[in-house]
Order: structure tokens, then C-alpha cells, then sequence
């Protein structure tokens, strides 16, 4: 697996205020005043991080406590991931790596497994990395796995110590990191070290801007361009032929299950770059975000068949379909799903309302990926 979860190519010379007002004046992006208060933070950090930048006397700096990072949280589509590149990109000359926060843990996890015979594994190995960086970026920092939320509070103290700033963006406030968690108690210290050595950054507004040049609504189209809605055999017939059009072939008898870390998981049909299989067989049995990030490396494309109408019947499927949208739209990986409505009413459950709408947002923009053949 490569440690860094996307490529941004340089932006030699330049701050991220300068870059930022330089994608304004070409449109990339709007003016916006909530915007702003997170790029000047992000400016202030890039300008302490290039004054302590000294590579010939780099080895008496590793081990100094960490520069306070920056954590951008707000509703979806307020531009909090693309402020985080802007600030990693023009961060050149810098030791850094920037990963979508499931990543890194499935990283953490996997190194603390070969140290188990070690004493301290964390620190060990949170000292290894801080050898090759001193800026960490994390996306969508949400903590939703009680073995994640137990090493976070340690972890965050060993990248001070190790001198590794972290700049991380999330949906939530620090204090609603986990909420309703099992064994939360032991969370708070973690939210307690964010509070107080990082600058805490409510990226505001009531514009989501993913949606701001589109006219696509679930009143005005009836079907998206990958998601057919209701899951009947039209629904079938449309997923059938997305499925030939990445070079597959409908299998004439039913196919083996595949496996997933060890665990087998039923499908529909598969091929060198597409797998198809029920949203019961994902996101309805107990699978972890692991799972969905091994199929996100092993296939370019995911057709999902039946994704129900949830409630807060259904949560636990919920979070994992939350999370696969999470790791597919992180790899630009193409969703094409059948389902019982459309994705902006597919939950209609109260408790995981917030964290959805992320979801929502992030399935619009992926109507819009290029299928890859």
C-alpha cells in the first residue's frame, strides 16, 4: 500500500494565502469569508514550519516538541479538503505525508503488529515516522472504531514528542469526536490533547459547494448517472450494463466468493476491474473499513445491488456504507448502485443524520467519475 493517499503536485514558491487568491482570481474557487480564517491559520502554521526549516542542522530539530497543527471541522462541502492540499502542496522543501485518516490507521495498525513482541510498540513506531516527517495531514478525521479511539490519545502525545505537526480536517468539533462511543471515557483524553495543542477551526457557511454547479435534484432526474433507483429489474438490467461496459461478463453459473482479509465475501460477479455484489454482503454483515480498503486497491469499480432505505434500525450498516463512500471517493473509484430511493433519502434515520449528509454530498459528486476501462 503507498503511504500517501494522493499526489499533489508542487506549487513551488508560493504561501497558501498566495495560492489561495490565485485560484480565486481564476475561478477556481469562491470568495469566502469562513474560507479565509482557515487559510490564514493555515498561512501562519506554513510560515512557522518554514522558519524552523534548517536541513543541514535537521538532526539536533527532530526530536523538538511539535509546531501546533491546524483542525479544520464544518459541514460537508465547505472546502476543508481542498484548504488541506492547498497548505500541503505549497509546503515544498517540508518532510510530510498526507493520508485519508482510514489509511493511516489501517498503517498504524499493521506497524503495531509487527512490534507486538516489543515493549511501547506506539512509541516505536510513531519514532520510526518521525524520521521521515514532521507534517502529518489527516482527512476526515472520524473516529467511529473503539480500537482506533483507544490508540488516539497516545498516539497524539507521541507525534508531539516526535515533532510531528498534524493538520487535519473532520465533519465534527473536537468534543463530538466518538460521541455515543463504547468506553468513550477513555476518549477524552485525546479530545482534551486536541483542544489544547491544536487551532481549532469551525469552517462555517450554509453553501455546499459541491453542489453549487449543479442542477441535478431527485425531483429532476429519476435516475443519476450510477445510481438507479427503485432496485427493481430495470435497476438490474442498467447495472448489468455498466458491468459489461468495464469489460466484464455476466457469469453463467453463480461465482465463488471472494476474499477480504481473510473473510469471504459473496458476489454477483466479478472481473479484473469491476466486483459486484449486495449491499447486505458489504456493508450489512461486520466488516471493517480494512475490508473496503483492500477492495479499493484490488478493483477500479464497485456495483452494489439493493442498498435499502435505512433508519435507525440499521445504523451499523449505515456507518459502514458511510465509510466505503468515504474510501471510495477517496480513491475518485466509481459506485454504480441499485437502490430503493435515491441517495439524498436513502437515510432517514435520526441518530446518523450529520454523518450522512457528508455521504450524500460526496454520492453527487461521484455521479460525475469517469468509469476507467
Amino acid at each position: 500500500m503507498t503511504t500517501e493517499s494522493s499526489v499533489i503536485s508542487p506549487a513551488t514558491g508560493l504561501t497558501p494565502q498566495q495560492k489561495y487568491e490565485h485560484e480565486l482570481a481564476a475561478g477556481i474557487l469562491q470568495p469566502d469569508k469562513h474560507q479565509q480564517k482557515a487559510v490564514a491559520a493555515l498561512e501562519q502554521l506554513h510560515h512557522t514550519l518554514k522558519s524552523r526549516q534548517k536541513p543541514r542542522l535537521w538532526p539536533f530539530f527532530r526530536k523538538q516538541t511539535a509546531i501546533p497543527g491546524v483542525y479544520l471541522y464544518g459541514p460537508v462541502g465547505r472546502g476543508k479538503t481542498h484548504l488541506m492540499d492547498l497548505f500541503y502542496d505549497t509546503l515544498t522543501g517540508s518532510r510530510r505525508q498526507r493520508w485519508h485518516y482510514h489509511d493511516f490507521m489501517q498503517w498504524l495498525h499493521g506497524h503495531l503488529r509487527q512490534q507486538k513482541q516489543r515493549q511501547n510498540p506506539l512509541a516505536r513506531v510513531v519514532e520510526e515516522l518521525g524520521k521521515k516527517i514532521n507534517v502529518l495531514c489527516l482527512d476526515e478525521f472520524l473516529v467511529n472504531d473503539i480500537a482506533d479511539a483507544m490508540l488516539l490519545a497516545g498516539l497524539l502525545s507521541q507525534l508531539q514528542t516526535n515533532g510531528i505537526t498534524l493538520v487535519t480536517t473532520s465533519n465534527v468539533a473536537p468534543d463530538d469526536l466518538y460521541a455515543d462511543g463504547l468506553q468513550r471515557s477513555r476518549f477524552l483524553p485525546a479530545i482534551d490533547w486536541l483542544k489544547k495543542n491544536m487551532q481549532v477551526i469551525h469552517l462555517q457557511g450554509n453553501t455546499d459547494f459541491r453542489f453549487r454547479h449543479s442542477e441535478t435534484t431527485p425531483e429532476t432526474h429519476a435516475i443519476d448517472q450510477k445510481w438507479f433507483f427503485p432496485a427493481d429489474d430495470n435497476a438490474r438490467r442498467c447495472l448489468k450494463n455498466c458491468f459489461a461496459s468495464t469489460g466484464g461478463q455476466w457469469p453463467k453459473k453463480p461465482p465463488p466468493p471472494v476474499q477480504l482479509n481473510g473473510r469471504w465475501l459473496p458476489i454477483l460477479a466479478c472481473s479484473d476491474k469491476a466486483l459486484w455484489t449486495s449491499f447486505q454482503a458489504l456493508c450489512g454483515e461486520n466488516r471493517h473499513s480494512h475490508d473496503y480498503l483492500e477492495l479499493a486497491s484490488r478493483f477500479q469499480t464497485l456495483l452494489l445491488s439493493h442498498i435499502p432505505v435505512l433508519d435507525d434500525n440499521h445504523n451499523d450498516a449505515a456507518r459502514r456504507f458511510i465509510t466505503l463512500v468515504d474510501v471510495l471517493y477517496d480513491r475518485s473509484m466509481p459506485l454504480f448502485a441499485s437502490a430503493e430511493d435515491h441517495y439524498s433519502r436513502i437515510y432517514q434515520g435520526t441518530r446518523l443524520a450529520f454523518e450522512f449528509q457528508r455521504t450524500v454530498s460526496r454520492l453527487h459528486e461521484m455521479q460525475h467519475l469517469q468509469l476507467q476501462v
